[in-house]
């Protein structure tokens, strides 16, 4: 049991020291696409047109399981289920940065 809560603690330790870039490309370009403008499984939002506090709000209530947008709540928790409410505003700050370079 120890070694599992040592491994877990590690795990989210590591998560956290990620740059909203990682954390982005990691968690969410798989699906979202490199700069957030790919709808995820064809009928997303594209997340890289949300402003920051939309996006941050989104995940926070996805990852307690009480949002499901498209029929993906489930999948969306899964995802955000992990991150610290820094590691959201870490990819928050990534997307709107990406944003104002596109201007």
């Amino acid at each position: 049991m120890k070694k599992i809560v040592t491994v877990l603690v590690g795990a989210v330790l590591s998560l956290s020291a990620q740059s909203g870039k990682e954390l982005f490309l990691q968690r969410c370009a798989p699906c979202h696409g490199e700069k957030g403008m790919q709808k995820a499984l064809g009928i997303s939002s594209l997340i890289g047109k949300m402003d920051k506090e939309t996006l941050v709000e989104s995940l926070r209530i996805y990852r307690i399981g009480r949002l499901s947008r498209y029929g993906r709540g489930e999948l969306m928790t899964e995802q955000a289920a992990s991150l610290s409410d820094r590691d959201i505003l870490k990819i928050a700050d990534y997307l709107q940065s990406l944003r104002q370079k596109g201007k």
